[in-house]
């Protein structure tokens, strides 16, 4: 399930990992012994796509910047915190991990959206006990976003209040919580 709150928890936090692109991913392994849960599958390592989300299994198409929600639907297992047609090379862009909190992976992306050049900051906190959050700064105007989390298999997904809005400028953060069944 996901829960909107009240407010954006989005911080500039992070390490730059020189991941500017467009259209392309990055492989992200884990460390310290951080282990997530996702979909009843335990993950050591994950791809980051500079168009916005993180996909599970396969970096097959993890840089395509066509986002739609059946594409999140269907595959493969994908958190996108703001998949939209979005590049990391441009003027101060780069995707950043920041792993110092126990039990806690955040992964910010500061990127561009090449609908119209304009900032576009968001990051996805991934919890060693399976919870995902949001979190959404400054810019994130004109977009075409899609939202939500998916097992990749067209039958358990969820998506937030804002899939499909656009504008995210420090929109409230959203956290998704596992439920039993």
């Amino acid at each position: 399930q996901a829960a909107t709150l009240e407010t954006s928890l989005f911080a500039e936090t992070g390490t730059a990992r020189n991941w500017r692109g467009n259209n392309t991913s990055w492989s992200l392994s884990f460390t310290g012994g951080f282990v997530f849960p996702f979909y009843g599958q335990n993950y050591t390592s994950v791809t980051v796509s500079s168009e916005g989300f993180l996909q599970f299994g396969s970096s097959s198409g993890a840089g395509d910047g066509n986002n739609s929600t059946g594409a999140l639907i269907s595959g493969p297992p994908r958190i996108a915190p703001l998949w939209d047609n979005l590049r990391t090379n441009g003027t101060g862009d780069d995707v950043f991990v920041d792993s110092s909190v126990a039990g806690q992976v955040t992964i910010r992306w500061n990127a561009t959206n090449e609908a119209d050049g304009g900032d576009v900051q968001f990051a996805v906190v991934l919890f060693a006990d399976g919870r995902i959050r949001f979190d959404y700064g400054p810019g994130n105007a004109n977009l075409t976003p899609t939202t939500g989390i998916s097992r990749g298999d067209g039958r358990f997904f969820v998506l937030p209040e804002n899939n499909g809005q656009t504008t995210l400028a420090n929109a409230p953060s959203v956290l998704f919580d596992s439920v039993p069944g």
